[in-house]
């Protein structure tokens, strides 16, 4: 289906009045309740930085199989709720197109409370670039909580600043670009699936795929550019009240066959 109406949140301006604040905070808290995502722009994370921290991703891809094994940490081994395991940096797992084609997608995860080594060897810089990320990722999320406590009265940022080991993830998905001269528009990429922790904020390049459960059906999440994508996971309930709940979502291959076949890429923080 067509895209749903999301909407879009000015951060920058909810810092203008308390006015403007309450405003952005129901703006924000009836687009989470109606479709599960919310737009924020005006974050402060300048594209630079995201775009390096994709860039030291694509590097650390690029490597031989045997050099990006030596950074796989098994014993934390996990499902990601995809039915894949995710390792605590690169998996390379199957994911199904529709019913006859089958791709790769290579994952890579950085969780702050593993304590094991970067690849900076490697590839230098990468320890600097994903922390410093994940670091600014910390400060959006907050003001998303703030907002979120705004409108429904509610402790989020509490129990964030409160508990100090609290969880929190930054993964970069590479689905590589379709060779097949069959028509794949419209397919299924990844199944449905909700999201565990509270939030996550997803960095969409423009080639889109993602859509939404609503009311039953799926809706197309058109990327826009400059805006961080807000979706709510699978405790987001748990600290609203029920008032707010975990969005399920899907991706496909684009519909547009002038680009169905690109590789995509996404680059999310979560917080568990």
């Amino acid at each position: 289906m067509s895209a749903t109406p999301i909407a879009i949140v000015d951060l920058g301006r909810c810092e203008t009045s308390q006015s403007a604040l309450e405003e952005s905070a129901d703006s924000l808290v009836e687009s989470i309740r109606n479709s599960g995502v919310a737009f924020i722009r005006n974050t402060g994370i300048q594209e630079s930085q995201v775009k390096h921290a994709e860039s030291v991703a694509n590097d650390f891809l690029a490597l031989p199989q045997d050099v990006k094994n030596r950074f796989v940490d098994r014993s934390s081994a996990q499902t990601d709720g995809l039915g894949s395991v995710v390792h605590s940096y690169v998996n390379m797992d199957a994911a199904r197109i529709g019913t006859e084609y089958w791709k790769t997608r290579e994952s890579l995860i950085f969780n702050p409370d593993i304590k094991m080594g970067f690849p900076d060897d490697v590839v230098p810089g990468f320890s600097d670039s994903w922390k410093a990320f994940s670091i600014s990722c910390d400060d959006v999320i907050r003001r998303v909580l703030k907002l979120l406590d705004a409108s429904l009265n509610t402790r989020l940022c509490q129990v964030f600043n409160s508990e100090e080991e609290r969880s929190k993830s930054v993964k970069f998905n590479h689905y590589p670009a379709i060779q097949t001269n069959e028509d794949v528009c419209g397919k299924i990429r990844v199944r449905a699936h909700s999201d565990p922790g509270i939030l996550s904020l997803l960095f969409q390049d423009n080639i889109g795929g993602l859509q939404v459960e609503n009311n039953g059906e799926f809706v197309d999440v058109a990327p826009e550019e400059g805006a961080i994508l807000v979706q709510a996971n699978q405790l987001l309930a748990q600290h609203t009240g029920d008032r707010l709940k975990e969005v399920h979502h899907r991706v496909i291959v684009p519909t547009d066959p002038k680009i169905a076949c690109l590789q995509r890429q996404t680059l999310s923080y979560f917080l568990l």
